[in-house]
């Protein structure tokens, strides 16, 4: 067992050395994978948001918020609605059981 640790270890050490060898050729982390500004436009960018995107995501993420309240709301509401009602009706249950014993 210890030599398979061993044998990991080493393995971990040669690849980062191999990670860092190659960032450096890359010229950095920035650097490492290839890409391809093919327009400055912002409308056109996955990577810069419009002012009116943002708001347009403002309002989606607030629709959603707003509606998982709603649902969680009304789930609870069900929820108390139902346990109520077992309750009751174990309540019902427990008296019926008692009258017939005395009976």
């Amino acid at each position: 067992m210890r030599k398979y640790a061993i044998l990991a270890f080493c393995l971990m050490i040669l690849a980062a050395g191999g990670v860092l060898t190659v960032i450096d050729q890359a010229g950095g982390v920035g650097n490492l994978l290839p890409t391809l500004q093919q327009t400055a436009d912002p409308a056109a960018s996955t990577m810069a948001v419009e002012p009116w995107q943002a708001e347009q995501l403002f309002l989606l993420l607030g629709f959603i918020i707003f509606n998982m309240i709603g649902i969680a709301a009304t789930i609870a509401f069900v929820m108390f609605v139902l346990h109520r009602n077992v309750r009751a009706v174990k309540g019902d249950a427990a008296i019926s059981e008692d009258s017939a014993e005395a009976a």
